[in-house]
């Protein structure tokens, strides 16, 4: 996904790489059903779907907290701009 994405020093556990990783258990990973929220700017609607088989998050080399916990400090990382896709 990296690649796709145009993501340089992302995608593979490598010196000078960010250390960012997910550690699941390919057995039971899956998505939640889709739940809608209203917690954007102005009340503006979301969906989600909460995932599970997901051991851990590491962003920048940090562990997020548990989606349900409250974080103790700003969390690692940053959203990415979207970026157009590239021509078939």
């Amino acid at each position: 996904p990296a690649d796709v994405f145009g993501l340089k020093d992302r995608g593979r556990i490598a010196v000078g790489n960010a250390a960012d990783l997910v550690v699941l258990d390919p057995r039971t990973v899956a998505s939640g059903p889709l739940e809608r929220r209203y917690d954007l700017p102005e009340g503006e609607e979301r969906l989600i779907a909460k995932a599970t088989g997901i051991d851990a998050v590491i962003v920048n080399g940090r562990q997020l907290p548990a989606p349900d916990a409250p974080a103790a400090e700003p969390l690692a990382g940053r959203v990415l701009p979207m970026r157009e896709a590239e021509p078939a």
